[in-house]
């Protein structure tokens, strides 16, 4: 049971943030915890607050809360003044009971331990109020693009890896890889990309919209069937390189979540096209406007 401090202390009160790294979760269980702290502060004598309930004071101190993905318990982590962390302690026994219990030990930390760091002790660069997060990303999508006759439809891979600046801004590194075989005169075409850019939103960042900007090399390869001799066409069996450059509006299903489905339309330009031939009369074109469709799954940890 909390005990009420006497009115006459005059001790500054500590405000705190609540934070959860829960999944899809994460906001709930933090709701949860900061209302039941609201009130654990009012029985102490208010030598506490929390931070936008009731009170426009910023942060002085922050508590995250860490879910476990098989039940097991949860963890509550205290960060103090200077983003030192302070303590840690296990959240077990009844689901519904964890909040309460949560409130009271953050309710009970006094100022002075939280003012106090040890002398080996580093600030930690992580700012009061904000959860913690791993900067990097990873996502994998399917590929479906569509690149003029001489690739009416193409299928395909892309993957990208990101690297978080702020919350929302990335920079990215991605490869992709397509085929097609229904050319026009049955010719294969084979199409990659690999490039950096960045990205803003979605499906890394905390916005469920988003848009990425990207530049680098794209390579193809057109290869004619092997009843046609190559000599008798233009290209055969040719090669090329050619810079490029694409941008890509995202969506994904709103929420905090580790893994987040998502869908991208991309719009790609090369520097030019390809046109192929068969004696002196085209067959089919390559143009270097193309337009690209990924449905796939961002990583993002907490």
């Amino acid at each position: 049971m909390l005990v009420a401090r006497p009115a006459g202390a005059q001790q500054e009160r500590v405000v705190w943030s609540v934070t959860a790294s829960c999944g899809a979760f994460s906001s709930e269980r933090a709701a949860e915890v900061r209302e039941e702290l609201t009130l654990a502060c009012e029985a102490a004598g208010a030598a506490c607050a929390v931070a936008g309930a009731r009170s426009s004071t910023p942060p002085s101190a922050r508590a995250h809360i860490t879910c476990s993905p098989t039940g097991a318990p949860q963890t509550l982590d205290a960060y103090g003044t200077r983003g030192a962390h302070l303590w840690s302690v296990d959240l077990d026994g009844e689901t519904d009971d964890r909040p309460r219990r949560a409130a009271l030990w953050i309710a009970r930390s006094d100022r002075e331990s939280l003012q106090s760091t040890k002398a080996d002790d580093e600030p930690s660069s992580t700012p009061i109020g904000a959860p913690s997060r791993q900067p990097l990303g990873l996502a994998l999508a399917a590929r479906g693009g569509i690149r003029g006759t001489a690739a009416p439809f193409t299928l395909g891979l892309r993957a990208t890896g990101t690297y978080a600046v702020t919350p929302d801004l990335h920079v990215a590194l991605a490869a992709s890889g397509e085929r097609a075989t229904n050319g026009g005169g049955g010719y294969t075409v084979t199409l990659a990309n690999i490039g950096g850019g960045v990205a803003w939103g979605a499906p890394y960042g905390t916005s469920p919209f988003g848009i990425a900007f990207d530049t680098g090399v794209a390579a193809a390869a057109i290869v004619p069937p092997s009843e046609i001799a190559p000599a008798n066409v233009q290209p055969g069996s040719q090669s090329f390189f050619l810079p490029y450059a694409e941008v890509s509006l995202s969506a994904r299903l709103p929420g905090d979540t580790t893994v987040r489905p998502f869908v991208t339309a991309s719009f790609v330009a090369q520097s030019r096209g390809a046109r192929i031939t068969e004696s002196g009369v085209d067959v089919a074109r390559l143009p270097a406007l193309a337009g690209a469709l990924d449905v796939g799954v961002a990583w993002r940890p907490f």
